[in-house]
């Protein structure tokens, strides 16, 4: 059996702040200031600066120096992108599913 550890504070700040995103609360364009959602979500500015960095490697938010992070733009080949690896996540979901329900 596999144990994973819970998600660090900064992967629970990425996701909400991806959720945003994705759900165009946060819009292309727009800059995300660290000490508002910092203070917003009560939590360090490291841990949001963090965040930003697993957003950035997503792809989600573009990252400039002395300028901050501001929202990536969502072309259409990049959100086909992503569903299909939502997809293919979904696929690997099934197939652990079917095993655990084999081995029970």
């Amino acid at each position: 059996m596999e144990f994973k550890a819970a998600d660090s504070l900064a992967e629970q700040i990425a996701g909400d702040l991806a959720g945003r995103i994705i759900r165009r609360q946060l819009m292309p364009g727009e800059r995300i200031r660290e000490l508002h959602v910092a203070q917003t979500l009560n939590v360090s500015r490291g841990a949001v600066r963090e965040a930003l960095l697993i957003l950035e490697r997503q792809h989600l938010v573009d990252i400039q120096v002395n300028r901050g992070a501001q929202v990536s733009e969502l072309s259409a080949e990049h959100v086909q992108g992503l569903f299909v690896l939502l997809l293919e996540l979904y696929v690997l979901l099934g197939d652990a599913a079917a095993k655990w329900k084999s081995e029970a």
